[in-house]
């Protein structure tokens, strides 16, 4: 589980992100649920949580990315260890069968407590743009252009009810 402070520096992970004119995706990490974010700079997806790119081999050809100079997340590769740690929960006896169902239970509620984490986090991360646009509109400012940061607020508000 996380903490308050883990939750806040990703909150700010993620609107740092945005300000830095990355783009969140419609796409939560395999690995943590947490919306991926595309790099235009890299042209990968990022986990700003696992702080990780997200990418199949094809997608880190496409970008002409020397994979020793990031952190990579193969997405056939962590499918292929997910259909293997499958194959190996199958009990063996009921004893078993139990510890498994209770595991099974405990991921479940964890899942739902994260998910709630995650909505938190949006929610936040919808009242800084809301405050950030507010602020552009009132201060008439050239920089950033309201209409993007609408954008993106769609975006999230969309990925939030996706939730």
């Amino acid at each position: 589980m996380t903490t308050n402070n883990d939750e806040k520096k990703l909150l700010e992970k993620m609107r740092d992100l945005l300000l830095s004119g990355a783009r969140m995706l419609g796409e939560a990490c395999p690995k943590c649920g947490t919306p991926l974010f595309l790099i235009k700079e890299v042209g990968l997806k990022y986990c700003p949580k696992c702080n990780v790119y997200v990418a199949t081999p094809d997608e880190i050809e496409k970008a002409k990315i020397d994979k020793s100079r990031l952190k990579i997340y193969d997405f056939d590769a962590y499918w292929a260890s997910k259909e293997e740690e499958k194959e190996e929960a199958v009990p063996k006896t009921i004893t078993e069968e139990k510890e498994v169902r209770k595991k099974a239970e405990t991921i479940e509620k964890e899942k739902v407590i994260e998910k709630q984490h995650i909505l938190d986090a949006l929610d936040e991360l919808i009242l800084t743009l809301i405050e950030k646009i507010t602020l552009l509109i009132d201060r008439n400012f050239q920089k950033a252009d309201p209409k993007e940061l609408l954008g993106i607020l769609r975006e999230i508000i969309k990925i939030r009810k996706e939730l």
